[in-house]
């Protein structure tokens, strides 16, 4: 099938209630990153639709087409267009001329950043990424620490999740029942940071895809401490006195994102590092929002906002995940209030 028949196959399978709008959204999600395979063997993949269902559903798409002289464009045109696509797909998708396109949508129907599958221009190098350890692992992602065979070095790939640990009835691992909001998020925070060169801001070396089609970005490996770990060491005042000089790199690396209409929103000394040889580095900006454009986070952000007022026991010095996003004792008096169209930078 073509884009817009893929599109009309999940119209129909929505429309005839074979699969529910969340399914159809997180299949999707799987689908926009690698279009070479069709909707439908993504929805059997995810186990939310049989063979026999799928089949019926490519046979109405096909009899639809028919009626409409093979053009897909008009038939879906007939069955509700644009405003159909985005209601059956919970906005994860959109219809566009060049294909498809992946959007984090918001609860309320506001719209992230548009991802699309020409963006992600590198395809990994067999063997290039070695993979040493894993540094860390969250909802959607890990952290890895890999030697670059290239260039002879140790760097730090950061990556979508590519598998989940649920089994499907064949007994083979299913694929991570992705969102298009999700990867909206993932792609923006290894844009923006790509964005942003500083001394004092982590670098991103590339934005790519593996051999598996998950998606991962590559930064610099910063070796030392963080500085919240410097100012527990620091025994007395003179030791803590001793530290200003990295407060002031981290003052000058915000003015310059500051300038390029960037803020972290989640600034804190955990996100700091202090390397072994005096630098200061910034890191974690998967929160960030640049101004003028839509926020792939609103939706997490609220519930974020939602959590603080009902839950007492949400630690306060750590970045909430799942369904809350951001570090409480660190935000900034207009995003902890929820006003989040304020939490922006001021210049």
């Amino acid at each position: 099938m073509n884009y817009d028949a893929n599109l009309l196959f999940g119209v129909f399978a929505v429309q005839l209630h074979k699969i529910t709008p969340e399914q159809l959204a997180e299949a999707a999600g799987i689908w926009a990153t690698d279009p070479s395979r069709d909707l439908a063997e993504r929805l059997v993949e995810t186990e939310a639709m049989t063979h026999s269902d799928c089949e019926l559903i490519a046979r109405l798409v096909n009899e639809a087409i028919a009626a409409h002289e093979g053009d897909t464009t008009q038939t879906l045109e007939s069955f509700g267009g644009g405003q159909q696509i985005y209601d059956s797909f919970m906005g994860c998708i959109l219809q566009a001329e060049s294909g498809i396109h992946v959007s984090g949508a918001n609860a309320e129907g506001r719209e992230a950043p548009v991802v699309t599958e020409d963006a992600i221009a590198v395809r990994e190098v067999p063997g290039r990424y070695k993979e040493k350890r894993e540094h860390g692992r969250g909802g959607m992602g890990r952290v890895l620490l890999v030697h670059d065979e290239a260039l002879g070095r140790e760097i730090v790939m950061k990556e979508l999740l590519p598998r989940s640990e649920k089994l499907n009835k064949s007994g083979e691992q299913s694929p991570v029942r992705r969102s298009g909001s999700v990867i909206a998020r993932f792609l923006q925070e290894a844009r923006i940071t790509g964005q942003l060169t500083h001394p004092s801001i982590v670098p991103v070396y590339e934005l790519g895809r593996r051999q598996d089609d998950t998606l991962y970005y590559t930064m610099k490996l910063v070796r030392g401490q963080t500085l919240a770990a410097k100012l527990n060491e620091a025994k007395d005042h003179n030791q803590r006195v001793a530290l200003l000089s990295h407060f002031a790199d981290l003052c000058q690396a915000m003015a310059y994102a500051h300038s390029r209409g960037v803020i972290h929103r989640d600034l804190k000394p955990q996100n700091v590092m202090v390397g072994e040889f005096g630098e200061t580095v910034v890191i974690d900006w998967g929160l960030a929002k640049v101004k003028g454009q839509e926020d792939a986070h609103v939706a997490e952000m609220e519930e974020t906002f939602q959590a603080l007022q009902v839950d007492s026991q949400l630690p306060l010095s750590k970045t909430a995940s799942g369904e809350a996003l951001g570090t409480p004792a660190y935000m900034p008096p207009e995003q902890a209030a929820g006003q989040i169209e304020q939490n922006r930078p001021a210049f």
